[in-house]
This record gives C-alpha cells, sequence and structure tokens, in this order.
C-alpha cells in the first residue's frame, strides 16, 4: 500500500509543514448524520466519528490495522446536532470533537469516549449556536499548535447571525471578538486552497433579497477573518468539499444540491483568486459527496437517488468528472456514508432505506485496479439506551435533603456502584465501574475508578446501584452540568379561548421570542404590558421559543410551544360578555377580564355601543341611554311551513322531518339585514309542540359582528327567510352574528 502522505501531512498542525491542499477532518452532514474524521487517540492514524444527530450520541471508529474498530456509543450531551467540528482546542496531541445544537443552545467540547464521559461546555454569547469551525487564526500570540473557533449562532436576535471567535487555549477557551452578520451563515468548514497555504474558513451564506446562497471563504490570517472571496448563484441547501482532486497544487471545490443531479466544480487557479463554478450533470439526483483516495490520487464517491446507489468520479484535467466504479446499495438498505479513512480503504455506512441512522459497515480495499470488499458487521445501537448517564452527582442528600438539586451527571463505563464523593471547596469523587460483555458475559471487569475533579458544591451522589435490589439509569438524560430548566404554562395546544401564557422557571432569567420575531424578550411575571400571547391581535395561532439562564450564565435548550385556537377569530369570546375578543384586543381590553373592565357598574359592551370609555371608570354612559340587558338575548327557534306537500291536506303545510322517505324538509336560511348569509340548515323534526329540539336556530345573540372593526349601536333586525314567509323576531332579539 502506499504511503499515505495527503492524510499523514493533513493531521499535523505545526505552521512550517509543507502540506498538499487537502484537510481531512472534513465532516459530512445528512438528514440523520453527522460524520466526520479525527486522530482521537494520537497514534498518527486517521479515526472516524459518526454523530447521530437526534440523540446526540456518537460513535468512533478506531484505525488500527488498515481496518476500523467501532467503539460502543458515547453520550455527548447535545440532542438535536446541527454541527460539528474536530481539533486540537486545548490540547496538541490528539484531536477532539466539538458538537452544537440550536435548539440544544450550547457547544460541547468533548475528549471522544473517554471515561468518564463529561463534556466542557463552552462559555458563549450566541443563543442558538448551529455552526463551529476549528481552524487556527493568526492574531498576536496565538498558538499554533491548537485550533481556534468559530461559533455561528442562528438564534441571537438582531441580525440573521452571530459570529463569534474563541481562541483555543490550555484552561479552555476565551473570547476574541463577537459580530452580528446581516445574514445567515452556516456550514462552517475549514479549507484548504492550495498546497502550503494555510486554512481559511468556508461558509455557505444566504442571500435573502436573491432568494440563493453564495460560497465565502474568509482569511484566517486575519484576526476578524474578514471575507475575501466568494461565489454567488448557488440554490438554498448546497453543500460543498474542497480537495486536489486533479492532483495539482490548487485545490478544488465541488458544490451540490441535495436532489440534483449537478455537480457544479470550481477552482483556486490562483490563490486567492477562485474560479466560477463550472455545472456537470451526473444524470441521477445527487444525495451527498465523499472524498477516497485511489492509486491515482484523490476522486469523489458520489452518492444517487437517496443513497440507492453510488458512483465513483475522477476529475480529468479540465475538471470534468469522469463516471468510473459503480455501487448498489443492498435490497431494503441504502448507503447512509462513505469513509476515505485511509489511502485505497473506505467504510461504507449501510442504513434502512426509509432513512435513520446507520446500522451495518462495509469496509472496501481498492487492489489496484477497483474497490472490493474485505470485510463487514454491524455498528453499534446508537439508541438512547446506549449512551445513558450513570453518575448522578447532587449538592444535597438525594431523598433525605427535599431542596437537594442535581448538579452534575456522568457516565462511566456500563454500570457504576459504590460512589464515594469527597466534598470541600474541590470535591472529587470515585466509584466502582462495570462494562456489559454482552448477553452472555454480563457485567463484569469490575474496578475503582477516580472520577477526579466534580462541580464545585457537589457533596452526595447516586451511581447506577443504590441499595439491594434498587437501580438507577437514565437513558439519554443529560451528560455534564446540569442546566436550568423552564416551562410555558398553559401547555402548547388548541383553545377556544384567548392564550396569555407564562414561564415558569428556576433560573435567574428566562426569555422568549415570537414566531418569526428576531428579538429575546425577558418575561417578567405579573407584567401585564408584555404578555406571551398572539402578536396578531391575541386571535391567530403562534410560536413561542424560550429558554432559560443561570447567573453563572448557563442556559436551558430552546424550548417551542405552538398555540392554535379552535374556529373563527370572530366567534372567540372568552369572558362570555357579547364582546368578542378581537374587539376587546382592539379597544386596549382584557379578553379575560370579564363584563366590566373599569369596574364603574356598566357593562363593556354597554359602553362601546354608547361611546364611552370600557377603560376609564369616570367615562360612563350618558343618561337616558337604552340599556342591554344580556337578559334579553335568546336562542330563537322556528319552525317553517313545508313546501312539499303536508299530512292528510290540511291548509297549514308543517315542514317534513329529514328522516321521512317520502318527502324532502324544508331548508331553513338565515340572513342579516345587510343579505348576508348567517346559515341554513335543513329541518329535522316536525313536532309543533317542541320548539326546543328545532334543528334550525339562530346562534346565541352577540353585538359585534364577526367581520366589523367595532360594534354597532344600531343594528338592523335579523331577516328570517323561508320559502313560503318572512319572519321578523321581536325588539331585543335583534343582535346577531
Amino acid at each position: 500500500m502506499w504511503k499515505p502522505a495527503s492524510l499523514a501531512c493533513s493531521l499535523s498542525l505545526a505552521a512550517t509543514a509543507v502540506c498538499p491542499a487537502v484537510d481531512s477532518r472534513h465532516s459530512y452532514l445528512s438528514e440523520h448524520e453527522i460524520q466526520g474524521f479525527g486522530d482521537f487517540d494520537g497514534d498518527g492514524l486517521l479515526d472516524v466519528v459518526v454523530v447521530d444527530r437526534a440523540s446526540g450520541n456518537y460513535r468512533v471508529g478506531r484505525q488500527v490495522g488498515g481496518a476500523l474498530s467501532w467503539e460502543k456509543p458515547c453520550p455527548s450531551g447535545v440532542a438535536g446536532v446541527d454541527g460539528i467540528a474536530v481539533g486540537r482546542v486545548t490540547v496538541t496531541g490528539r484531536d477532539q470533537l466539538l458538537v452544537a445544537g440550536l435548539l440544544a443552545n450550547r457547544v460541547h467540547l468533548l475528549q471522544p469516549c473517554a471515561q468518564p464521559a463529561s463534556p466542557t461546555m463552552l462559555a458563549i454569547e450566541g443563543v442558538g449556536p448551529a455552526d463551529v469551525v476549528a481552524v487556527d487564526i493568526a492574531f498576536p500570540g496565538n498558538d499554533s499548535a491548537r485550533h481556534d473557533l468559530i461559533v455561528t449562532s442562528a438564534f441571537h436576535g438582531g441580525g440573521d447571525s452571530f459570529q463569534e471567535i474563541l481562541r483555543g487555549e490550555v484552561s479552555g477557551v476565551s473570547a476574541l471578538t463577537a459580530t452580528e452578520l446581516p445574514e445567515p451563515y452556516r456550514r462552517g468548514s475549514r479549507v484548504f486552497p492550495a498546497e502550503n497555504v494555510e486554512p481559511w474558513a468556508g461558509f455557505m451564506v444566504l442571500d435573502d433579497t436573491a432568494g440563493s446562497e453564495r460560497f465565502v471563504v474568509g482569511n484566517t490570517q486575519n484576526p476578524a477573518v474578514e471575507d475575501i472571496r466568494e461565489l454567488p448563484g448557488f440554490a438554498v441547501g448546497t453543500d460543498y468539499l474542497a480537495a486536489p482532486l486533479m492532483g495539482g497544487p490548487a485545490n478544488q471545490v465541488v458544490f451540490w444540491l441535495p436532489g440534483d443531479p449537478v455537480l457544479w466544480v470550481s477552482e483556486w487557479t490562483a490563490v486567492p483568486e477562485l474560479d466560477a463554478a463550472v455545472p456537470h450533470d451526473l444524470g441521477a439526483a445527487i444525495e451527498s459527496v465523499y472524498v477516497v483516495e485511489e492509486p491515482s490520487g484523490l476522486a469523489l464517491f458520489v452518492t444517487f437517488d437517496g443513497g440507492a446507489h453510488g458512483a465513483v468520479f475522477a476529475l480529468d484535467g479540465s475538471g470534468v468528472p469522469v463516471a468510473g466504479q459503480r455501487f448498489t446499495a443492498p435490497t431494503g438498505e441504502r448507503i447512509n456514508g462513505v469513509l476515505g479513512f485511509a489511502p485505497g480503504a473506505l467504510s461504507m455506512l449501510i442504513g434502512p432505506a426509509g432513512g435513520g441512522a446507520s446500522t451495518r459497515f462495509q469496509q472496501l480495499d481498492h487492489d489496484g485496479a477497483r474497490w472490493r470488499p474485505v470485510a463487514g458487521g454491524a455498528l453499534p445501537s446508537v439508541g438512547a439506551a446506549s449512551a445513558g448517564t450513570n453518575v448522578f452527582l447532587y449538592d444535597g442528600e438525594p431523598f433525605v435533603d427535599p431542596e437537594a438539586k442535581l448538579v452534575q451527571s456522568l457516565q462511566v463505563a456500563d454500570w457504576t456502584s459504590a460512589l464515594v464523593v469527597s466534598g470541600g471547596a474541590n470535591p472529587t469523587a470515585t466509584v466502582v465501574a462495570e462494562t456489559f460483555g454482552g448477553q452472555s458475559a454480563g457485567l463484569g471487569g469490575a474496578a475503582p475508578q477516580a472520577l477526579g475533579a466534580v462541580e464545585g458544591g457537589v457533596a452526595f451522589g447516586l451511581p447506577s446501584v443504590l441499595f439491594g435490589e434498587a437501580s438507577l439509569s437514565a437513558e439519554g438524560g443529560p451528560l455534564g452540568l446540569t442546566l436550568p430548566s423552564v416551562s410555558i404554562h398553559p401547555p402548547p395546544g388548541e383553545y377556544d379561548r384567548h392564550v396569555a401564557a407564562a414561564l415558569v422557571t428556576d433560573a435567574a432569567r428566562s426569555y422568549y421570542r415570537l414566531g418569526g420575531n428576531p428579538i429575546w424578550v425577558e418575561f417578567e411575571a405579573g407584567d401585564p404590558d408584555r404578555p406571551i400571547t398572539s402578536p396578531f391581535r391575541g386571535l391567530e395561532p403562534f410560536t413561542v421559543y424560550y429558554y432559560a439562564e443561570s447567573d453563572s450564565g448557563a442556559r436551558s435548550p430552546i424550548h417551542r410551544a405552538d398555540y392554535s385556537f379552535a374556529g373563527e377569530p370572530g366567534t372567540i369570546d372568552s369572558d362570555d360578555d357579547g364582546v368578542p375578543d378581537y374587539v376587546e384586543i382592539g379597544y386596549g381590553l382584557d379578553p379575560t377580564a370579564g363584563a366590566d373592565s373599569d369596574a364603574d357598574g356598566y357593562p363593556d359592551l354597554n359602553e362601546l355601543l354608547a361611546g364611552s370609555d370600557p377603560n376609564d371608570p369616570d367615562s360612563v354612559p350618558a343618561p337616558g341611554g337604552e340599556p342591554i340587558e344580556l337578559g334579553n338575548l335568546f336562542d330563537l327557534a322556528l319552525k317553517p311551513l313545508s313546501h312539499d306537500g303536508q299530512p292528510g291536506g290540511g291548509a297549514v303545510n308543517a315542514s317534513w322531518a329529514a328522516s321521512n322517505a317520502d318527502h324532502t324538509p324544508t331548508n331553513l336560511h338565515i340572513y342579516s339585514m345587510g343579505q348576508a348569509l348567517i346559515g341554513h340548515a335543513p329541518t329535522e323534526i316536525n313536532d309543533a309542540d317542541n320548539l326546543a329540539d328545532s334543528s334550525v336556530r339562530a346562534p346565541t345573540s352577540r353585538a359585534c359582528r364577526p367581520r366589523a372593526p367595532t360594534c354597532s349601536s344600531s343594528p338592523a333586525p335579523t331577516r328570517i327567510s323561508t320559502p313560503n314567509r318572512t319572519t321578523t323576531p321581536p325588539r331585543g332579539a335583534n343582535w346577531s352574528n
């Protein structure tokens, strides 16, 4: 096998190294997984990582003897992963994993599958971090042996993106700059433009006005990482990768839109200039594109039609993709990913055809002529139960102290017992850990394990084994520092009344934003001027995003609540006072406060019709005004005549019942005096003595019409029509919907 020069060199961060234009740490994004590379054990060989986006659990495949040895899943502590990065941030001898989640509202820095599993939560300013890039940035005093970070948050408010630059240090990261970006930046990645050129940062940027995206490159030799080159005109959702695919010193960048057959190819022919992208139709809908290394150089492995099949393409001297070996996924399965972890070696990830996490792998080696399968097998399951937390640390004694709070959660091997916490200013902990050897072997290898320093304030803890036959575990639970909790009341759902929601939290502060409004508002309990309700006059469906924040800056995940209403907005009267909610809201009234908002003895309905102010107790209807007695309002029941004959041939033709097999019922229409149809329905009974059960009923009277902006002081009577006659109801019953 040939020397893996390109891969080995890319693992070196030395500023003086002469490296080809490839970054083996590029990550591949799909609907269910994010796949990436790194030397996680410091042996100089490229390992792989596959992150399950839903749970945040990840699997590491370590390169051993030319193959990948897959380890059991480990938790990242971030559910709903949007982006990952691999780099050497606080250490220099091996790569670390960074995981970001917009709704998880945090970025975790991890030593992959280290024990105990406890991430470092980065202190960032942005709300909703969705993307992270690990790259060396040239600023005064920079340690070139460590990567710095570019974190982009998509929910911060104000601009469309909020970008922070953090310096990697032995003790963690420190903030350098923070910038509001006018457009959404996403899909950040470290890219090499050419041989012997320091890596830059690439992003896809949404152009709202054009409805498209552009590829931009930030210069990492400038501390502000200013954009220096861009390619516009890509469809929204376009992905990309960069590698020396034509064998020369310059790097090529290829772009594709999942579901589209066109592969776009661009080249840095004269750094920093980037040539216009040239389209090439590959003949089928592209799912994703990966880099693999064949004897002739780097090539593209392209998957098509949802992963149903794939093919290897090499770029010729003109940058045109030339198809080579083709592959087909097994029946009922799909190709989820292709990880070229070494020259002439790749691992094909296989998953169910309907989508989901990868379930098995197939390694292929290149024999100089073609790729051939050499080994395969099942991947460790990535379900929530596969990476649960099993050490729980508290500030008080659980089950004894009712005020005890969970401070920190850890994962140690597969099972824990005999937890000992030494309190004090700098608490530490030890535990007996066991590993699971399968259904036949069970648990074994029990041995004490020092957990080292734990969070300040920890005094007690719980392991897997509590006492006797009692045990404890948490599937998909929190990992690391316990975050603030927050809830919203009433719960999301459909309501037939006005909704004014409130946040409940144990944290110092809580924030919310409505729908597409980018501004976060601090919630203040009992503030009547800032209720959490629909921005559309309180009557249209609305969405609330919310989170809580502690004094230390720790934030809860961002939660979402959706509220909707049954029926049309004009029919909602939350306090049943005769005035629809939309009218009360329009006049600045609380639609849930009852009939007399200012407690002056005059119902809001009277005041609105009389022209006085229902918000002002000193403003009342003029003397002599006719009061409106809600008790005079009633359901109007009518029994129309028949137009289809009558029993016995009498002079008065009562309408037929809907159940009659020989005659049709009368269809009764109810109109307003403005000729607007209020409703219609056929009669169901013809019992002259039982009008209360009539099927056609004028709805309960209201003083306001649904589509009118205000109430009318002199509404016209309702006219009720049948084919035979017109009836005008008595005065007092003339308020209609």
